[in-house]
């Protein structure tokens, strides 16, 4: 209604698989990491990955955007792989990856400064705060996109970035 042609959204697990998203088709869906939050709904790990996993196969993304420094997101990759319809973006500090952060620390100033490493380069940059908690899920695609990092074909989301650096 006011004229967005770029949202952003979290997507929860229950919404997954309360079938509340099924009509909507993502340009992007980025998976950061699974842990033990909602297992008073999905009951057990497994159930609670499954519901997850809907969000990268069959076609509901575009692109995949998945930490493979965990290990639920090393098997996502492979599932995303073997079901052959969205491109598999793999990120990463700790592991072999599409992009991966090889270096990351504080400057005098208390920005981070960050190396990141490509296939094809390695960039060195600032980015706001950044903590080795946080290092592996930094690399999503709207930073990636913002930095001038992505892949091409993913959608612009620089507006998006803004307005949640605010």
């Amino acid at each position: 209604e006011r004229g967005a042609d770029t949202i952003a959204m979290e997507v929860s697990s229950h919404a997954l698989a309360l079938h509340r998203v099924d009509a909507i088709s993502f340009d992007v869906a980025a998976f950061t990491m699974l842990g033990q939050d909602h297992l008073d709904f999905h009951k057990t790990l497994e159930n609670y990955f499954q519901a997850k996993a809907q969000l990268f196969l069959g076609g509901r993304a575009r692109v995949a955007v998945v930490n493979v420094d965990d290990p639920h997101g090393r098997r996502l990759a492979d599932m995303v792989r073997a079901d052959g319809h969205a491109r598999l973006v793999t990120t990463a500090v700790d592991s072999d990856a599409d992009y991966r952060v090889t270096e990351y620390g504080h400057a005098p100033d208390g920005s981070a400064e960050v190396t990141l490493a490509t296939y094809y380069c390695t960039i060195a940059s600032g980015t706001p705060a950044l903590s080795e908690h946080t290092a592996s899920t930094w690399l999503n695609p709207t930073d990636l996109h913002t930095l001038k990092w992505a892949p091409a074909d993913l959608p612009a989301v620089d507006q998006v970035q803004r307005d949640l650096n605010r």
